[in-house]
């Protein structure tokens, strides 16, 4: 994988919602780009709706599915792992990236392709199933 790739990866990933749009995550990369982890970062998201962390970890689930969406997109399967760690409790998730054959985009992702492009996402036409 190239930093390229890995870059509109997480493009996708910071568009995800969070409460007050805190963002209260931080992603680390692998040298190779082959392997995401996501951090909750606490100190970033005081809300009171944030009780035990719990919007944040719903912010970080939006993270994640902008990340498989990406992969997919881009032709790399998501290989998720949630809270692999014990002995570090930010880290919420270790994301393996591994290469696959692209599939047949549906609605979702062509909505994300415009995203990733720039394209005017009303322009995509609905398709019927």
């Amino acid at each position: 994988m190239n930093k390229e790739i890995i870059n509109k990866i997480l493009e996708a990933a910071v568009r995800a919602p969070s409460g007050d749009n805190v963002q209260p995550w931080e992603f680390k990369v692998s040298e190779g780009y082959t392997r995401i982890d996501l951090y909750n970062l606490p100190e970033k998201d005081n809300s009171y709706y944030n009780y035990n962390q719990l919007a944040s970890y719903i912010a970080h689930g939006a993270v994640i599915e902008n990340i498989a969406i990406a992969s997919g997109h881009l032709g790399y399967k998501a290989e998720i792992n949630l809270f692999p760690d014990d002995g570090r409790l930010n880290l919420v998730a270790s994301i393996e990236l591994i290469k696959e054959r692209i599939r047949k985009l549906h609605y979702t992702m062509q909505f994300l392709r415009g995203i990733l492009t720039g394209l005017n996402i009303g322009e995509l036409k609905y398709q019927k199933r």
